[in-house]
């Protein structure tokens, strides 16, 4: 739709976009500061837990593997892949975190370290801009909405983004079974 790229999860759909093994890894890489930029209007209908993005890895066993990715859409019988496997390592942005309207981001490393870095609620059925900003050199990760500051979180470990291995690099998927697709349009 005009340009945009439209997310129902209906229940008989699961639209997401795949992005290249390493997206994540080389943004972080060159100097270990980024940004992530986009516009977004989450609906947020249907279950819990949708996110904006999910960078890192998902096994189906729960015992995560380089080299075990979830499966994609024609693997092992897979029409639609609702089933994503266990969340092993990653770097989530979510739109949707149970029943709440909350912004969420999270970091886990392989070690099974969460480090849980914020909250935010926002409106439904309304495009917004988005800017995620992480600082290396001050351990600070910012969120701004509309072009103003609506959280920070200082002290964060860098060290968990650099141990992500990304071979799930997601755009409205879920890195854990049960969860949820992004229902909204980017």
């Amino acid at each position: 739709g005009a340009g945009k790229l439209v997310f129902d999860n209906d229940g008989d759909a699961c639209p997401y976009v795949d992005l290249p093994n390493g997206f994540f890894t080389n943004l972080y890489s060159v100097n270990g500061s980024f940004s992530i930029e986009w516009w977004a209007n989450a609906t947020r209908e249907g279950g819990s837990w949708q996110r904006f993005f999910s960078f890192g890895e998902s096994t189906t066993t729960g015992s995560p593997s380089a080299n075990t990715p979830a499966p994609e859409p024609g693997e092992h019988g897979e029409t639609c892949p609702r089933e994503s496997g266990n969340g092993a390592d990653y770097f989530d942005v979510i739109a949707k975190r149970g029943g709440a309207s909350n912004f969420r981001l999270e970091v886990n490393d392989i070690s099974g370290g969460v480090n849980f870095i914020g909250d935010y609620g926002f409106a439904s059925n309304q495009e917004f801009h988005w800017v995620l900003t992480w600082d290396a050199a001050c351990n600070r990760v910012t969120l701004y909405q509309d072009g103003v500051s609506v959280f920070t979180a200082n002290d964060i470990n860098s060290q968990t983004l650099s141990e992500i291995n990304d071979v799930n690099n997601w755009i409205g998927r879920p890195a854990w079974n049960g969860n949820a697709f992004f229902d909204g349009d980017f």
